[in-house]
C-alpha cells in the first residue's frame, strides 16, 4: 500500500497526474532486470515505473499498442509451451510451483528501436482479475 508521502515524493520527481499501484512488475521493460514491487505514475507522456521514489523505467504512452489482463491459467498455458520448447520430454519432469489466485497486466508497445516489449505486472490474492482489471482500465483511461 502507497503511503501519501511515498506519493507525494514521487508526484515531486516528475510531473504525475495520478500514481497507481501496480502489484509486482515481472519482465518486459528494458531497464529494469528485478521482479519487486512497483508503482505506476501516470505523467502526461508516459507510464512511469517506480519502486518507493525511485524511477526503474517508463513506456510512452504514444508507444502502448495494447493492454490486457490474462488469468494465472493463461500465463501457465503460454509457460508449460515455453518449457516443453526448451526442456523437451523432460518439462514434465519438473515441479510446477502452486500460487494463489493471480491476475497479470500485460503492457505491449515499441520502444524508440522498434522493438516490442510486453511488460508485465502481477497482482495476487484474492480478487486479484479485479485487481488487475482496475489497473488495465485506469492505464487505458489515461492514454
Amino acid at each position: 500500500m502507497l503511503s501519501s508521502s511515498d506519493i507525494s515524493a514521487i508526484k515531486s520527481v516528475i510531473n504525475a497526474v495520478d500514481v497507481i499501484e501496480a502489484g509486482t512488475y515481472l519482465c518486459g521493460h528494458p531497464k529494469i532486470n528485478d521482479s519487486t514491487d512497483v508503482c505506476i505514475a501516470v505523467t502526461p507522456d508516459s507510464f512511469a515505473i517506480f519502486k518507493g521514489s525511485d524511477q526503474l523505467g517508463a513506456i510512452p504512452k504514444s508507444a502502448v499498442k495494447q493492454i490486457s489482463i490474462e488469468d494465472k491459467t493463461t500465463i501457465e498455458q503460454k509457460v508449460t509451451a515455453a518449457r516443453v520448447l526448451a526442456l523437451g520430454v523432460f518439462a514434465f519432469a519438473f515441479k510446477k510451483k502452486t500460487a494463489n489466485e493471480m491476475g497479470f497486466v500485460v503492457v505491449e508497445w515499441t520502444d524508440e528501436r522498434n522493438l516490442a516489449h510486453n511488460t508485465t505486472f502481477k497482482i495476487e490474492g484474492d480478487g486479484s482479475l479485479a485487481a488487475a482489471n482496475t489497473l488495465r482500465n485506469k492505464l487505458i483511461n489515461n492514454l
